[in-house]
């Protein structure tokens, strides 16, 4: 039996096995706000200030950090968007200080990219997107065209929650 989920305007069928194995919910979505118009410093974490949704509270919007309630595989979803013309930049996502993926918005306009993965977390384990280097940022779109999405695919068996 397969279960219908519904995120971001699109519909997912999960085999009804995998959504039983989810003891525990952890997820967030967070957006940014307003456009980023000058560079960031070199590895400066960016900081998803609207906080749609955080299940299990895993994201911090103060600080920009994710960090894991619960032991287990999980999803990581980001997109930025560019202005243009001329103005994109480049970012990463970073699991405990070891690059995860990046992504690049296009020098045009409305450019965008997406960075995703999927990656085992440990209890506390961290996550942040930052500015990547040697790139400069000239320009991120934000209201709301820039997200940064985590959520849990299945915990560890017999992993703390």
């Amino acid at each position: 039996m397969q279960v219908p989920i519904h995120y971001h305007s699109v519909w997912f069928l999960i085999p009804d096995r995998l959504r039983r194995s989810t003891a525990t919910t952890v997820g967030f979505t967070a957006r940014l706000t307003n456009t980023i118009t000058s560079n960031l410093n070199s590895h400066q974490t960016l900081v998803f200030d609207n906080v749609y949704i955080n299940i299990a509270n895993g994201y911090d919007a103060t600080s920009g950090i994710f960090h894991a309630p619960v032991a287990g595989m999980y999803v990581i979803l980001l997109t930025i968007s560019s202005v243009g013309p001329y103005q994109g930049g480049a970012i990463e996502v970073i699991h405990n200080g070891v690059p995860v993926c990046r992504a690049e918005a296009t020098h045009y306009y409305w450019g965008g990219c997406p960075c995703n993965a999927v990656v085992h977390l440990e209890v506390g384990d961290a996550v942040l997107a930052r500015a990547l280097i040697p790139h400069t940022v000239d320009q991120i779109r934000g209201e709301f065209y820039t997200t940064f999405s985590m959520g849990l695919i299945f915990k560890d068996e017999g992993g703390s929650s």
